[in-house]
């Protein structure tokens, strides 16, 4: 089952071209999710040039192999509440599933998800009443210890592919959200996939710290898309209807 929001609309009706051996680390980082050996993907690259087509073709790969993905997006534009495509990714996940799972699943979590979004708790789920913490570091924790958890009780039911698409636009909750959640990984059936643009990613870009952080980590991968080699782009030509002329593939 996939849900979230996959992208659709012309170019997704094309054929999928190229991007071969970054969908094969895909894959192998899948298998190895599957397999209780929980995996981290950054996949970069400038706009327009694949990134969200890329994370659908594995996405496509991970329903065929019995796993659950979940889309959350990163908006460009402001107003999004914080943790925004990750409450995206939790929604879909309890729309996916019938009341008494998300029961059993939220646990000790439900408290924290009804104080941040009230429609991710299902009716008559019992609310332990959430203690004052001592400041505002140790409410952080609590909140990302019951997300992380979460995901690892959602995980031991199916497993999970949970795409992050836009890291760029991500608020700096998210990120923090993100370093936590990745670094709970190394025994769940979870592959977490982000995607970036990464010419936006300056030094002092909030995203830079996440990704350093998370190359410390072992199980992250950072995978970078680039343009077509001459083949793949006279089989693009073909695709939107041009004549794949040698010729006109090299010059472009």
């Amino acid at each position: 089952m996939t849900t979230g929001s996959e992208h659709s609309g012309p170019l997704g009706d094309r054929p999928f071209i190229g991007r071969e051996s970054e969908l094969a680390a895909m894959r192998d980082a899948l298998d190895l999710a599957c397999a209780g050996q929980g995996r981290v993907v950054m996949l970069a690259g400038p706009p327009g040039i694949g990134k969200t087509r890329t994370a659908q073709q594995l996405a496509e790969h991970a329903v065929a192999h019995g796993m659950l993905v979940l889309w959350g997006r990163c908006p460009e534009e402001a107003g999004a509440p914080p943790y925004w495509p990750w409450l995206q990714a939790v929604r879909h996940y309890v729309a996916a599933h019938d009341d008494a799972t998300v029961r059993i699943t939220l646990g000790a979590a439900a408290s924290h998800f009804a104080a941040m979004d009230p429609q991710l708790v299902p009716p008559l789920t019992p609310l332990a009443p959430l203690a004052p913490p001592a400041d505002a570091a140790q409410a952080r924790f609590q909140l990302f210890d019951a997300i992380a958890g979460f995901w690892q009780r959602a995980a031991a039911r199916q497993p999970l592919l949970l795409v992050l698409d836009d890291l760029h636009c991500a608020d700096t909750p998210s990120l923090r959200l993100l370093e936590f959640v990745a670094s709970t990984l190394s025994t769940s059936r979870v592959l977490l996939l982000g995607t970036f643009r990464d010419a936006e990613v300056t030094r002092t870009h909030p995203l830079s710290d996440t990704l350093g952080m998370l190359a410390r980590q072992a199980g992250t991968q950072r995978l970078k898309l680039g343009g077509f080699s001459q083949d793949e782009t006279a089989q693009f030509l073909g695709a939107i209807g041009k004549e794949p002329s040698p010729g006109l593939a090299a010059a472009m």
